[in-house]
């Protein structure tokens, strides 16, 4: 079976593109620079709240930033609407506490 990679690297490379610094987008969405840090590291991955402030702030479909979401229903052989938000929260978690 193949290990599911999972990266947000997708959020450093819009937020840059937009000329916006990691203090920039956290007040924006009101997170900490350090969690902004951790998520674009892969050090952490946002749980649904989160996703959908930055998406907000972004103006861009929270699958445009997260598109693992996706990936994760083609893994698991689902439609992306049959896996709730907090689900794929704690699978994508389960994932990276295997790494």
């Amino acid at each position: 079976m193949s290990t599911i990679r999972f990266t947000t690297n997708h959020l450093k490379r819009i937020r840059t593109k937009r000329g916006l610094s990691q203090l920039d987008l956290a007040k924006l969405c009101d997170i900490t620079p350090s969690d902004i840090s951790k998520i674009e590291n892969d050090r952490i991955y946002p749980h649904p709240g989160w996703r959908q402030r930055l998406s907000d702030a972004l103006n861009l479909p929270e699958d445009r930033i997260f598109p693992e979401e996706k990936r994760l229903a083609d893994a698991l052989n689902l439609p992306e609407q049959d896996i709730f938000p907090e689900e794929k929260y704690q699978i994508i978690c389960a994932e990276r506490e295997k790494r």
